[in-house]
């Protein structure tokens, strides 16, 4: 775990690159996880916003897709970008599990992601919001790009980071 309880630590772009790498000798399922987790990933989605997603390109083999981002209750749509690392294999493999659902599929990636990487899907939602952070992202921008209806959870995560980061610099 970081110093930073609500990231967990988890740097985007290493967990980018690891996640990469575990596709070309993944199994099916795995690789179809895995697929689901870059999605979230570069897109800073919920899991389940993320599985939505990647259900509609197994399906349209479109890269650019809107999904409704959940915990809102307006009607509020997100662009989402499929990750240029997955092709026709992820796709497949993501289309493979549309027979269980999203809901079946949401809670079997969560406990997979726990055992065999360690994490919670949430983290990488996080990893997305301290990457953009760090490169000097407005909060009002990432509230959008994450379809954060109100800044408080986004100023947050990204003011308490910064301020003890200044605190350790500062001590330092």
């Amino acid at each position: 775990m970081g110093l930073y309880a609500w990231d967990k630590g988890l740097d985007y772009n290493v967990v980018r690159r690891d996640l990469v790498g575990r596709l070309r000798d993944a199994r099916p399922v795995a690789r179809a996880y895995i697929s689901i987790l870059l999605i979230q990933l570069s897109n800073g989605l919920r899991i389940s916003e993320a599985v939505e997603a990647a259900f509609k390109w197994a399906e349209t083999g479109r890269r650019k897709l809107r999904v409704r981002v959940r915990k809102r209750r307006d009607p509020y749509e997100r662009l989402v970008v499929v990750p240029r690392e997955l092709g026709r294999g992820e796709r497949l493999a993501v289309a493979g599990l549309r027979v269980h659902g999203l809901d079946t599929v949401v809670s079997r990636i969560k406990s997979w992601t726990r055992k065999a990487l360690g994490f919670n899907t949430h983290a990488l939602r996080y990893a997305f919001i301290s990457q953009l952070a760090e490169r000097g992202v407005s909060a009002q921008l990432i509230a959008k790009l994450t379809g954060h209806k109100k800044l408080d959870y986004i100023l947050s995560y990204t003011q308490k980071r910064a301020a003890e980061e200044l605190l350790l610099r500062l001590a330092g």
